[in-house]
């Protein structure tokens, strides 16, 4: 009965039925709105964009490709990887590049890099190979000394032997870095090939280099501020004043072309770029450069010793021949002509994942 009474209020308050109608339409409304923004985010923060990000002739990348190449950058290329997350997309978009110019180009120039060298490039990052154990020839009596490859072994020694992978241990391993990284087979093999490409350009260009060259063995002042780097200018002019004790006591560490503070190094002239090659190849032995602004810092050189013809270290070859194939990079990666179409979007979701994904594969065991 009271049941009736209510409903027969309600039926005879139209007011009151209005605003439960407005009520629910509300709450509908609401609730539409709200899977709509559950959408949108899984769909702007989650799910990754699928749209290409970068092109290269017919080939693509989207989002999730370039955090996946980020991310095995981060785990096992560190010395090349992004050293802030805000420049994690654009860094590993101008790696993706790099390494396509490597694949498409290098060949012109160095052996072709077959699926077997790939593969023997992965077992032994993956699972060295253990050398073979020496054998005994019972008819000599000499332990036999083997030797890996195809050189000949010693009088008396088994045939030269092989070592062995061990192929378990390879497939755990290749899957563990497939799963933490997330890349496919492919992507993965495809990193190996232009790593294997740029090693042997170095190669390369080590080989042409000659055998001396003209050499400077110079020492630098580095500071931020340019006032200091006059002051510093002017105490190490004057003469038995130690320029090294000076500069590394008032210079931040790093400077340019691998020069540290203070510390004399042999370079030749063509390891220098822009300003600091121009003021350093002007010295003589015991002269002192006028302040030279490279970037956001000041830095004074002084010429140690100064020779005409030196020999090459290893080192200077290195950077050389770094140098060479930086030069060969910027002009095949120009020629493959790259088109990227990023927005702030896309570069927040691949900054945000990697570094997200990063934390996550770092807490992981490795499969053993």
């Amino acid at each position: 009965m009271a049941g009736n009474r209510a409903a027969s209020r309600t039926h005879s308050n139209p007011e009151a039925r209005r605003d439960q109608l407005v009520i629910l339409g509300s709450i509908v409304v609401l609730a539409v709105v709200a899977v709509i923004v559950l959408i949108g985010l899984f769909l702007t923060v989650y799910k990754p964009p699928r749209e290409r990000i970068l092109t290269i002739g017919s080939k693509q990348w989207d989002a999730s490709a370039v955090e996946r190449r980020a991310l095995y950058m981060l785990q096992y290329q560190q010395a090349i990887a992004p050293k802030s997350p805000t420049e994690i997309a654009t860094k590993t978009l101008d790696t993706l590049e790099r390494e396509e110019a490597l694949r498409q180009k290098a060949k012109d120039l160095v052996p072709e890099v077959t699926s077997d060298d790939v593969t023997k490039e992965l077992q032994g990052q993956l699972a060295p190979p253990a050398p073979p154990s020496p054998t005994i020839d019972p008819s000599s009596g000499l332990q036999a000394t083997v030797t890996i490859g195809t050189a000949t072994p010693a009088a008396g020694a088994s045939p030269t032997a092989t070592p062995t992978v061990d192929q378990s241990k390879y497939t755990k391993a290749l899957q563990d870095r497939l799963t933490k990284s997330k890349l496919t087979k492919a992507e993965l093999d495809g990193v190996i090939m232009a790593g294997l490409y740029e090693d042997r350009l170095s190669a390369k260009f080590k080989n042409e280099l000659p055998k001396t060259a003209a050499q400077v063995n110079v020492a630098v002042a580095r500071t931020s501020d340019e006032a200091l780097a006059n002051q510093i200018r002017s105490i190490v002019s004057r003469p038995n004043v130690d320029f090294s004790q000076v500069a590394s006591q008032n210079s931040v560490s790093a400077a340019t072309g691998g020069l540290k503070a203070g510390a004399p190094l042999w370079v030749t002239l063509d390891e220098l770029d822009g300003p600091t090659k121009d003021a350093v190849q002007k010295l003589k032995a015991g002269e002192v450069s006028p302040v030279v602004k490279v970037g956001d810092y000041f830095e004074v050189y002084k010429a140690i010793e100064v020779s005409a013809d030196r020999e090459i270290t290893d080192a200077s070859k290195d950077a050389l021949a770094n140098k060479k194939i930086l030069d060969w990079l910027n002009k095949a990666v120009a020629d493959l002509k790259p088109q990227r179409t990023m927005d702030k979007t896309r570069e927040d979701w691949i900054n945000t994942h990697t570094v997200t994904d990063f934390t996550k594969a770092v807490a992981t065991p490795s499969a053993k």
